[in-house]
């Protein structure tokens, strides 16, 4: 029978704190946490550091948990960085290094869960999980939306989980109402839009938001004790890729092979994820220009592999059941990201090259315009 495996990084305050009172709760829902009774116990491994595990241990929350699957601690000191990303990449290597040290682990019909400490899993997650484990799919990709950390823990408290469309519409109306500017600068549908760090593109309107992503979050993965090892000695120096990274995905055998056995969830319906974020201290730099499909394809030439560019084809719509669907904005959606695809297909070492040497060229002028602007004002001076 199946048996799943969490993985959940967790350090400071801050962490502990969105864990308790967002990801846990959520995956206590009837549709998660409580359906693995059915099968083989289930883990669920937090790795942390010491101060970490103070902090979450005797919390209520987590004994909870415990009356579905065993609750592990798996503590190290040694993981934390100065980037947060970073800690989590070797939080995610230290968990997996654990597992290979576990004799009851079967490379057949055991799954690996990459669960983050700021996530929020709607009701039936874990049951479409388990779904997916039974059939031929190896892997699970999921694309999340960033909202404000406080005002949508505000608002869920009114969440009554359940099979009907209203917990749904629910989830999709409160998403819509607190969505981070980092998600408000990726909507394309504004006119304007940052092209620095094009990860995600969204169409947003009234009750509907459209979604592509180049990175969606790898939600399940089969076990596989020689993958495991392999990524453990080729980052036993260095610091690990974030999971959603090509490098961080790769099969056992050594090959991409991204494309077989990967079920892409777009129905929201099944799963849906959304990232609680605090607002920034200080203005963030979101800077917003024209929407422009060179920009997006110079980040994509850097940022996006084979396997994520396979990923932007899937569309995801988060819309209320009530409401009547936004043909026009839809229309736009496709049509916009068929232009992307169709321009990177065609010609898109031609124009990434004409745009690096324009901008290299610009960028020249500017900074010679620059020098001789203060040459002038010390002569004058």
């Amino acid at each position: 029978m199946t048996r799943l495996v969490f993985l959940v990084p967790v350090w400071g305050r801050s962490y502990v704190q969105v864990m308790i009172e967002g990801l846990l709760p959520s995956l206590l829902t009837p549709r998660n946490f409580p359906l693995l009774c059915q099968h083989r116990r289930s883990t669920l491994k937090i790795i942390s550091n010491s101060e970490g595990e103070m902090l979450a241990r005797d919390i209520e929350v987590i004994e909870k948990c415990r009356e579905f699957l065993d609750v592990d601690f798996v503590v190290d000191d040694n993981t934390i960085d100065s980037n947060k990303y970073a800690s989590m990449s070797r939080m995610y290597l230290h968990g997996l290094s654990t597992l290979n040290k576990e004799n009851r682990l079967s490379k057949e019909d055991n799954f690996i869960v990459y669960l983050t400490p700021d996530m929020f899993c709607s009701d039936g997650t874990i049951e479409t999980l388990l779904e997916c484990s039974k059939s031929s799919f190896k892997k699970v990709m999921v694309l999340g939306i960033r909202v404000i950390k406080d005002k949508f823990l505000s608002g869920i408290k009114n969440y009554s989980p359940g099979d009907s469309s209203n917990s749904l519409d629910f989830l999709i109306q409160l998403m819509l109402s607190t969505l981070h500017p980092i998600s408000e600068v990726l909507n394309v549908n504004a006119g304007t839009f940052n092209n620095q760090w094009p990860s995600h593109l969204y169409w947003i309107e009234k009750n509907i938001l459209i979604a592509h992503g180049f990175h969606w979050h790898p939600l399940m993965q089969s076990h596989s004790e020689i993958w495991i090892k392999t990524l453990l000695e080729q980052y036993s120096t260095s610091t690990p890729p974030t999971i959603d990274d090509h490098r961080f995905m790769r099969e056992s055998d050594g090959k991409f092979s991204y494309f077989e056995h990967c079920c892409v969830n777009t129905d929201p319906k099944r799963i849906m994820l959304v990232e609680l974020s605090d607002l920034p201290k200080q203005r963030q730099n979101n800077r917003k220009t024209l929407v422009s499909i060179p920009s997006i394809l110079l980040w994509c030439h850097s940022n996006v592999d084979e396997f994520q560019w396979y990923l932007f084809t899937h569309e995801v719509i988060f819309s209320l059941s009530s409401s009547i669907l936004n043909e026009k904005v839809i229309n736009e959606s496709r049509v916009f990201t068929e232009k992307i695809l169709a321009f990177n297909k065609k010609m898109p070492r031609f124009f990434i090259k004409l745009i690096i040497k324009f901008r290299h060229l610009i960028g020249f002028v500017k900074l010679e315009t620059k020098r001789l602007l203060r040459k002038i004002t010390q002569f004058v001076t």
